[in-house]
C-alpha cells in the first residue's frame, strides 16, 4: 500500500492583543504587589537622610548628590533585579509558548532551556534598571531642586518626596508592570518565530494608543519588529 503524505497540523492563528492582556495579567499583578515595597524603601531611604541632614544644612548640591546615591545604591538595583527577573523570564517563556503554539511547533525558546532566551532576558533586565533608576533620579533632583529654590525645610522636602513616590503607587507600578511584561512577551514570541525560520511577522496589537497605532497591521522583518518590542 502506498503511504499516505503526512498532513502538517493547522497552525492557529495568532495571539490577540486582548488575549495577551488576560495571559499577562497574573504576572502583572505579582510584579506591581513587588514594586510597590521597593519603591516605598527608596522613599523611606530619602527621607531618613534628610532627617539626618537637617540640622547638618549642607550645601544645595551636595544634598542632591547625596540623594542620587541613595538611588543608584547596588541594593536597589539588586534588589530591582531580583523582583524584575521572574517576570520577565515567565513573559518571555510564554510570548515564545504562544508563538509555537501558532506554529503548531514544540517550544525551543524559552527559559531556562535556550540560551538566546537568556540572553535576551540578561539584556531587557540591564535596559529595565537603568530606565527605571533614570525616571526615578529625574524626579527626586526636580522636586529637590525645586524645594530648594523655594527655600522649602527638609520636612517640606520629606512630605514633598513622599508625595512623588505614593503618587507612584497610582500610574508607576501598573506603568512598569504592563510596558516590561509586555515587551518581554514579545520579544520571547519573536526569538521563537526566529527560531523556526519565519521571516516576517503581521504585527497585531491593537490601536488604542500612540505607541501601538503605527505598527498595528504592518508587515515587518523580525530585526525591525525586535527593534521595537513595545511597539
Amino acid at each position: 500500500p502506498e503511504a499516505e503524505p503526512r498532513q502538517e497540523p493547522p497552525a492557529r492563528k495568532a495571539v490577540e492583543p486582548f488575549e495577551k492582556e488576560t495571559l499577562l495579567g497574573p504576572i502583572r499583578s505579582a510584579y506591581k504587589g513587588d514594586l510597590g515595597p521597593y519603591f516605598t524603601a527608596q522613599r523611606n531611604a530619602l527621607n531618613h537622610e534628610l532627617r539626618k541632614t537637617e540640622k547638618a544644612s549642607p550645601a544645595d548640591d551636595d544634598l542632591i548628590e547625596k540623594l542620587i546615591l541613595i538611588l543608584s545604591e547596588k541594593r536597589f538595583r539588586d534588589r530591582l533585579k531580583r523582583i524584575s527577573q521572574g517576570p520577565i523570564e515567565q513573559s518571555v517563556t510564554l510570548g515564545a509558548a504562544e508563538a509555537a503554539s501558532t506554529l503548531s511547533i514544540e517550544v525551543s525558546f524559552a527559559i531556562p532551556t535556550s540560551e538566546a532566551a537568556l540572553r535576551q532576558v540578561t539584556n531587557h533586565l540591564e535596559l529595565l534598571g537603568t530606565g527605571i533608576a533614570n525616571t526615578t533620579t529625574a524626579d527626586v533632583r526636580r522636586i529637590v531642586t525645586k524645594a530648594l529654590a523655594d527655600g522649602a525645610t527638609h520636612a517640606e522636602m520629606r512630605r514633598a518626596l513622599s508625595t512623588l513616590f505614593d503618587d507612584y503607587q497610582d500610574w508607576r507600578l501598573d506603568r512598569i508592570a504592563r510596558t516590561e511584561t509586555a515587551a518581554a512577551y514579545n520579544l520571547g514570541a519573536l526569538g521563537q518565530y526566529k527560531d523556526a525560520g519565519v521571516q516576517l511577522v503581521r504585527v497585531v496589537d491593537g490601536d488604542g494608543d500612540e505607541i501601538c497605532a503605527p505598527w498595528n497591521g504592518r508587515l515587518v522583518t523580525l530585526d525591525e519588529a525586535e527593534g521595537s518590542p513595545l511597539g
